[in-house]
Parts: C-alpha cells; structure tokens; sequence
C-alpha cells in the first residue's frame, strides 16, 4: 500500500507562510485565555481582612505582622477626605468613605492612638446625597441610603462631616432632609481651603 503524502518544500511559499501566522495567531489566543487564569491563581491573598477595632461592620482592612516602614504612632494625621463622586446604584457603598473607615482601624491597630487621627470628609457632587436622612433619601432614590450608616459610624468615631453648601442648593437637599450629623459649609472650595491651613492634607479621588 502507497502513502500519498505532500512534502512541505511543494507547498507555496504564501500558502506556507499564510499557516506559519495561523499557527502563532492561535498560541497567542491560547495564552490570551489562560492568562487571566493564571493572574487570578496568583492573586490571593496572603491573609483574611478583618474588622474594627474603631468601626465595625465597615473599613475591613489586612493586619500586618511586620513592616518595613515603622508607623509614627507619636504624631497626629490630619486628613481631608474630599468625595465628589458615586456608585451609579443607588444602594451601593462608597468605597471613598469606606477607605476612612479603613484608615481608621488599620492606623488604630498599629498602633496610632484615636485622638492621633484627626479626620474630616467633605461630601460633594454626586456624593452630596449621602448626607440624606433615611427617608429623604429613600423617597428620592427609591433605595436605603447604605452610607448613612457609615456616616453615622465616621461621625461617632470623631469625624468631622461636611456637604457642600453649592451642591447642596443645586441639587435640592434642603438643611430638615439632611443627616443630623453632616455640617454645611459655603463650599467645599471654603472648606478644603480653611482645613488646609490648619495642617490638613487633603486625600482626593
């Protein structure tokens, strides 16, 4: 019995070269899909997060056995946390004030003492609703205001809390339907300039 078979040296030269690039267009989808695969393996964390110890329920942060960097637990942090925007659903956690959180009981568990962290966060643009009250902010978006109670939380912690007074008029939340907790000043301008003289640095997104 014959075998017909085709040499690679009769086949076209274009032909030859025309499977040469689907032979490597192919590899590269190939590792195209298995990439992320394998970012995703790599990508796990070392440790679980944790809550607290100054608010729980928010600002999970990873404990952290050793550093490489002391943290100056004998010097006070002066932040600025200046939030403009938001998540597009309406019942969605800012990640923004939740960072405060974050900063908060992870500097506290290093460590720094509470009255150390001398936070304020001011609330404009988008951001503005989060000042709501509950059922303002319900009759408006049709959902719970889910960072009021991180706001309520911040504000107990010894966060200072301020809304934007031009965010405020633009957008018609008038002084009864906000939280008892948020202080309005003339702008956010007003007030990231006036903190900041005071030693404030300012963390903006």
């Amino acid at each position: 019995m014959q075998i017909a078979y085709l040499a690679v040296d009769c086949i076209p030269h274009d032909r030859r070269r025309a499977m040469t690039v689907r032979r490597i267009l192919c590899v590269l989808a190939t590792l195209s899909l298995l990439m992320p695969l394998a970012a995703a393996a790599q990508e796990q964390p070392l440790v679980d997060r944790v809550e607290g110890p100054v608010i729980d329920g928010f600002g999970a942060t990873y404990p952290m056995e050793s550093l490489d960097v002391p943290v100056p637990t004998d010097q006070p942090y002066r932040l600025l946390f200046d939030i403009s925007t938001s998540p597009d659903a309406p019942d969605a956690l800012s990640s923004q004030l939740n960072t405060v959180a974050r900063f908060l009981n992870m500097h506290a568990r290093a460590g720094v003492p509470p009255e150390q962290m001398q936070l304020a966060v001011v609330l404009h643009g988008t951001a503005g609703k989060y000042a709501l009250n509950r059922a303002t902010y319900r009759a408006h978006h049709d959902a719970d205001n889910t960072n009021l109670a991180l706001l309520e939380a911040l504000h107990a912690a010894g966060v200072d809390l301020y809304l934007c007074g031009q965010t405020a008029m633009h957008r018609g939340l008038p002084p009864d339907d906000l939280s008892p907790d948020v202080k309005v000043a003339l702008s956010a301008m007003t007030i990231i300039a006036s903190l900041s003289t005071d030693g404030y640095t300012v963390i903006a997104w």
